[in-house]
C-alpha cells in the first residue's frame, strides 16, 4: 500500500504532467436544500479538476437542477438544466463542460427543491502544476479575450478529460443571456487582432444551452491569445478553455 507521501505525489494527469500535492477531496452533499448549493471550495494554493456532478432525487416530485460556478461573490450558471425524476439519478455537470477551479472558487448546483443527494468527481492539486482553466465569467458584446499565453511559455488546449486529444471538445461556453447568441472563436497571433485570417469556428447557441467546440488542439506561443465574439450584450454568458503551459 502506498504511503501518504506517495499519494500526495501521484502523477495523475494522463499527459504525464506532474501534479504535486494531489488529493481526492470529498464533494458529497446529502439531502441538499433548494437554491444554490455549494459542494466544494478550492483551497488557497490549489487548483481542482471537476469532471462531472451526479445527483439523486429523494424528493416526492421532479426537481430541476443545473451546475453553478461561484467566483468572487457571484454564482454563474455553467450548464443546462435537467429534470431529475423522483427516486432517479441524473448527471448535472456533464463531462464536456469539465472545468478547473482556482483558489476560492466553488462548484455547486442550483435546485428547485430540497431532497437531492449530490456528488462530484474532483482532483485537487498544487497550483504550481502547468494545467488550468482560463475563464471569462461575464462576457460583453463583441470580442472577449478568454486566454493569453504568458511570456516565456507555450500552451496547448486540453479537452474535457484534460488531455491533448485532437478529436474531443476544447472550447467551452454557456449562454444564460435570455436570447440566442451568435459566437465566433479566434486563435490570434501575438500582436494581432481577431479577424477572418485567424477565425476558428462559428455557431449559434440558444439561451439556457451549453456549447463545446472541437477546433482541434490549438498550440499557442507567448502572447498568442484566444478570443470569443458574441453578439449579445447581456453579461450572463461564460466561456473557458482548459490549457497546459510549458
Amino acid at each position: 500500500m502506498p504511503n501518504q507521501n506517495d499519494v500526495n505525489n501521484l502523477i495523475y494527469h494522463p499527459e504525464g504532467v506532474y501534479l504535486p500535492g494531489v488529493k481526492f477531496p470529498s464533494a458529497f452533499v446529502s439531502n441538499a436544500g433548494s437554491g444554490n448549493v455549494d459542494m466544494y471550495t478550492c483551497p488557497a494554493g490549489k487548483r481542482a479538476c471537476v469532471s462531472y456532478i451526479i445527483g439523486y432525487n429523494t424528493a416526492g416530485t421532479s426537481t430541476t437542477i443545473f451546475p453553478v460556478l461561484y467566483v468572487s461573490g457571484t454564482y454563474y450558471r455553467i450548464g443546462g438544466a435537467g429534470a431529475a425524476a423522483t427516486t432517479a439519478q441524473t448527471q448535472v455537470l456533464v463531462t464536456n463542460q469539465a472545468i478547473i477551479l482556482d483558489a476560492g472558487e466553488r462548484i455547486g448546483v442550483n435546485t428547485t427543491q430540497a431532497g437531492m443527494n449530490l456528488w462530484a468527481n474532483i482532483v485537487e492539486f498544487d497550483n504550481t502544476a502547468p494545467i488550468k482553466s482560463s475563464k471569462v465569467v461575464s462576457m460583453s458584446n463583441g470580442n472577449n479575450a478568454v486566454y493569453t499565453c504568458p511570456s516565456g511559455k507555450k500552451a496547448i488546449t486540453l479537452d474535457q478529460w484534460f488531455k491533448t486529444n485532437f478529436t474531443l471538445k476544447k472550447f467551452f461556453y454557456f449562454n444564460n443571456s435570455g436570447s440566442s447568441a451568435s459566437l465566433t472563436w479566434y486563435g490570434v497571433p501575438s500582436g494581432g487582432s481577431p479577424g477572418s485570417t485567424n477565425q476558428m469556428g462559428t455557431e449559434t447557441v440558444t439561451t439556457g444551452s451549453a456549447s463545446a467546440r472541437l477546433i482541434g488542439g490549438l498550440i499557442l506561443n507567448a502572447g498568442d491569445f484566444i478570443v470569443v465574439n458574441t453578439n449579445v450584450g447581456t453579461g450572463t454568458q461564460t466561456a473557458w478553455v482548459n490549457v497546459m503551459e510549458r
